[in-house]
């Protein structure tokens, strides 16, 4: 057994009580999953984050943590993001787990080098894009690839469609993320076909309503689950690269294919035309909307080639033996 701290001094407010609601995203999820698979695992995890309150989350302790924290001895930190934290740490081991793409210049201006070059952390990405994209100065001390878990509820509710769904395509990602380029094409295909944008409650709501787009809150895991069971297409526009995007494997893991831009971490894991299709310019995104909203024959492999794809994903329990291989205990 093992005494780990995750580390992380976000600005979101939230409880481990929250997982599975909206405002938890996709970092805060990969903590409360990944602190809970460990416990589990019989370790002794206590999560330091910076707006929480003392509580215990299954038997993973939660403490409140602020830059002035120096911790306690620990046999492993896990450091999310923020190489300047692990000044605070004072663990035989020390693991940087960065969920963004940090470029080197970033790097620089955040202070990271000293801190980086004094502790020497091991650094975790989640996709081999990331990794491949990752400078070596920025994890000079080695890195490692493990992509982030799969809530249970995505991964033992797939069916396979006999009859294709209609043409209702979802947009399930924050608004900044392509939704313009999305909304701006939408005029082609409404009022034939159905889109739902899951990013909350929107100023615009009214006017998307006219052009037959439907804003909805973000969904709770077990609503989001039935959600997805009636989805022709989910469709990720944004032409920026993702180091993850939990919800394209989760939509892909319950056999949606995935319509996305060939750029970043989900395109790595869409195989055109058997599972998803990748557009390489937003023509082509269009084009190819419109082939998967109304082409059967097309949809039909897709579907079945997203339901195949889905044994590329892992609970968080699988997740959590490939961090345990990487702890040096003695």
């Amino acid at each position: 057994m093992a005494s780990i701290q995750i580390v992380r001094a976000g600005k979101l407010v939230f409880s481990p009580q929250q997982l599975g609601n909206p405002e938890i995203r996709g970092i805060e999820t990969a903590m409360i999953q990944l602190s809970r698979a460990l416990q589990q695992r019989r370790h002794q995890v206590t999560v330091y984050n910076a707006h929480s309150v003392p509580e215990n989350d299954t038997g993973v302790e939660w403490q409140p943590f602020d830059t002035k924290t120096i911790l306690p001895p620990a046999d492993v930190s896990i450091v999310i993001n923020d190489h300047v934290l692990l000044r605070q740490t004072n663990a035989t081991q020390r693991i940087m787990w960065l969920h963004n793409m940090l470029p080197f210049e970033k790097f620089v201006r955040k202070g990271f080098i000293a801190p980086c070059y004094r502790f020497k952390p091991l650094t975790i990405v989640s996709s081999e894009y990331h990794a491949a994209k990752k400078s070596r100065l920025v994890a000079p001390f080695g890195k490692q690839t493990i992509p982030l878990g799969i809530p249970e509820v995505f991964l033992k509710n797939t069916i396979v469609h006999t009859v294709p769904p209609p043409p209702h395509a979802a947009f399930l990602t924050q608004r900044y993320r392509g939704f313009e380029r999305l909304e701006n094409m939408w005029d082609a295909f409404a009022p034939k076909a159905r889109l739902t944008a899951l990013f909350g409650v929107d100023a615009d709501a009214e006017r998307l309503a006219a052009k037959k787009i439907e804003v909805c809150e973000s969904l709770p895991w077990t609503r989001l689950a039935d959600f997805l069971k009636t989805l022709r297409v989910a469709v990720f526009p944004w032409d920026k690269p993702e180091t993850f995007c939990l919800a394209a494997a989760e939509a892909q893991a319950m056999g949606v294919p995935i319509l996305t831009m060939n750029t970043g971490a989900i395109a790595e894991r869409v195989q055109h035309g058997t599972n998803g299709m990748v557009a390489n310019t937003p023509q082509q995104f269009k084009d190819f909307l419109e082939q998967v909203l109304f082409d059967d024959v097309l949809w039909r492999r897709l579907h079945l080639g997203a339901i195949a794809s889905r044994t590329r994903y892992c609970p968080w329990d699988v997740v959590a033996s490939k961090w345990e291989s990487l702890f040096r205990l003695c």
